[in-house]
C-alpha cells in the first residue's frame, strides 16, 4: 500500500483516473485473498467435527456387508468417507493448491520503481534541448509503465482468486453433502440398533 501511495504522487491528473481504477482492481483483488485465506477455520471446524461424529457412532460397529444390521449403515459410511476425502482433496486445492501453492504477484519494488523514474529523469535531462513533446512523452512512459505493472499484477492474482473461489465453492457443496450424509448414515444407525 505505501508503494501505491508513492506512486499517486508521480501520475498526472491525465491519467489519473486510470490509475485509479486499477488500482482499486488490485485492492479488490487483495481483499478477495485475504477473505478466502480468513474462511479456512470454519471450515476445519466443521470437518473436524464430522470425523468426531463418525468415529463416535462407528468405534462399535462392525463392517460387514452379510449382516442385514450393518449393511446399510456401512454402504453409507463408504459413500460419506468418499465424499470426505474428496471434499478434503478440493479444499486442498483451494487453499494451498495442494502443495505447489500460489505465487501471487505484488507490485515493483520501490526500489525498481525508483530506479525506472531516474532512468527516464535522466533521459528528459538529456532532451532538455529538444521541444517539451519529448518531456511529456518521457512521464507518461514511467506513468503507463506503473500501470501496466498493476494490470499484469492484478490479472494473475484475479486467476489465482478465480481458481481458489472455484475450489471453495466446490469443497464447500461437498462438504454439506458429507454433512447430510454423516447425519443420513446416525439416523440409519439408530433405526438398525433398535429395529434389528
Amino acid at each position: 500500500m505505501k508503494t501505491l501511495f508513492l506512486i499517486n504522487h508521480y501520475i498526472n491528473k491525465k491519467t489519473m483516473d486510470s490509475f485509479n481504477f486499477y488500482k482499486s482492481l488490485y485492492e479488490r483483488e487483495l481483499k478477495r485473498r485475504h477473505d478466502l485465506e480468513g474462511g479456512i477455520s470454519p471450515f476445519l471446524t466443521v470437518l473436524s467435527a464430522i470425523v468426531a461424529i463418525l468415529y463416535y457412532f462407528n468405534k462399535e460397529e462392525t463392517f460387514s456387508f452379510c449382516s442385514v444390521k450393518t449393511a446399510g449403515p456401512n454402504t453409507v459410511l463408504i459413500f460419506t468417507i468418499i465424499c470426505f476425502f474428496v471434499c478434503l482433496h478440493r479444499f486442498c486445492l483451494a487453499y494451498n493448491n495442494l502443495f505447489a501453492g500460489f505465487n501471487y504477484k505484488n507490485i515493483a519494488y520501490p526500489s525498481e520503481l525508483r530506479k525506472m523514474e531516474y532512468l527516464l529523469e535522466q533521459d528528459e535531462i538529456d532532451y532538455k534541448d529538444h521541444n517539451d513533446s519529448q518531456l511529456i512523452s518521457k512521464k507518461t512512459n514511467f506513468e503507463n509503465g506503473i500501470i501496466n505493472n498493476l494490470i499484469e499484477v492484478t490479472d494473475i492474482n484475479k486467476q489465482f482468486n478465480d481458481t481458489r473461489g472455484d475450489n471453495f465453492f466446490k469443497s464447500r457443496s461437498l462438504l454439506i453433502l458429507t454433512f447430510i450424509l454423516t447425519i443420513f448414515q446416525i439416523i440409519i444407525l439408530l433405526i438398525f440398533k433398535n429395529w434389528l
